[in-house]
């Protein structure tokens, strides 16, 4: 079967979203949403593996004569796009849209119902609890490290090389698994995380009001639940100041960790892959209620779960509205900052 023109036949009624085609292309040539299959022809090499797991036979390749392997009505009649039989390469990517009754979508033309541009990988459920699974477990092995025996008996120059060298570790084994991934699936790393497109204009007021929207709920919940006798929780673990120091020095190393680097990893994982994966089976709103709820819960805070629940839903909702991850990863960056600043402000004051 050549690779220029794979001869495929799709039958988009008949697909139940199952998804198994999808996660089956290691080229993620095969991409589903709510209402449309999404092909992309640059990447698909006809090898026919989606047609061999699709039981419902709503792909299928061609033989060598140009007949389809099963007796069908027409494709064209019932809505599908023969691709490879007199389909121009030219054209690059194809869309099929179909309508399911309930859905957002449902009743739209295809060019209404189908985003502009879609993503370069659908990542699949699997994936997704892989990723939260290993996050999880090299947490807490993050927060045995910064609270040994050991790191607690250093010097206090020696304290703040062993918490800076313990957190490089562990986002840098984050970044070499979402690394992993890119490569798992051969695309490049920016365009499997939807960073290879720019943020759009919209994306600066939208993020500018959600910042607001956020940091205020945010300290109106704070200041509630102390006013109803709930205070912070007493904790052995340092605060921004004492963790690297409120000198200059240690103020660039909180920056560089905690306002660029870990929103950066966040939104890589809870935004560019587990929303995402969320999104292809339960639909986007539950996707981002649910992506909400694990993206506070990873931050192991009871206090503040309430609020990082509030981000959550907020980075959920611009990083499904744009086609770039970019503006979610500029909010949560502004989020931090916005955080991180009073405590210093307050250190230099003090």
């Amino acid at each position: 079967m050549s690779a220029e023109r794979p001869k495929l036949v799709l039958h988009p009624v008949d697909c139940d979203g199952c998804g198994r085609c999808a996660e089956a292309c290691r080229r993620s040539a095969i991409r589903l949403g709510p209402n449309y299959i999404y092909v992309d022809w640059s990447r698909c090499d006809g090898c026919g593996k989606c047609a061999d797991l699709c039981d419902r036979d709503a792909i299928e390749v061609r033989d060598s004569a140009g007949a389809a392997t099963r007796t069908k009505p027409d494709a064209r009649a019932l809505g599908g796009l023969e691709l490879g039989a007199g389909a121009d390469p030219a054209a690059g990517k194809r869309r099929l849209w179909r309508p399911r009754i309930g859905l957002p979508g449902a009743g739209k033309t295809a060019q209404e119902a189908v985003p502009e541009t879609a993503p370069a990988v659908e990542w699949s459920l699997r994936e997704a609890v892989v990723v939260l699974v290993v996050a999880v477990v090299l947490q807490v092995f993050m927060q045995m490290a910064l609270g040994s025996t050991l790191v607690r008996s250093l010097t206090d120059n020696g304290i703040m090389l062993a918490r800076g060298t313990v957190l490089a570790l562990y986002y840098s084994a984050q970044i070499c698994m979402l690394l992993l991934l890119a490569l798992r699936r051969d695309v490049g790393f920016l365009e499997a995380f939807r960073l290879d497109a720019p943020p759009d204009f919209l994306s600066i007021p939208l993020g500018l009001s959600m910042l607001v929207v956020t940091w205020s709920f945010s300290m109106l919940f704070r200041a509630a639940a102390i006013a109803a006798g709930w205070k912070p929780p007493a904790s052995d673990s340092p605060s921004l100041t004492q963790l690297f120091g409120a000198d200059a020095l240690g103020m660039t190393v909180t920056v560089v960790v905690v306002v660029l680097l870990a929103p950066i990893v966040e939104e890589l994982i809870v935004r560019g892959i587990v929303l995402g994966a969320l999104g292809q089976r339960l639909g986007r709103w539950w996707a981002i209620a649910l992506s909400a709820l694990m993206f506070a819960t990873l931050h192991g805070s009871l206090w503040s779960f309430v609020p990082m629940t509030f981000l959550g839903l907020a980075l959920g909702r611009i990083a499904s509205w744009r086609r770039s991850l970019w503006p979610a990863i500029i909010l949560h960056v502004a989020y931090n900052a916005v955080i991180v600043a009073p405590a210093f402000l307050v250190a230099a004051g003090g």
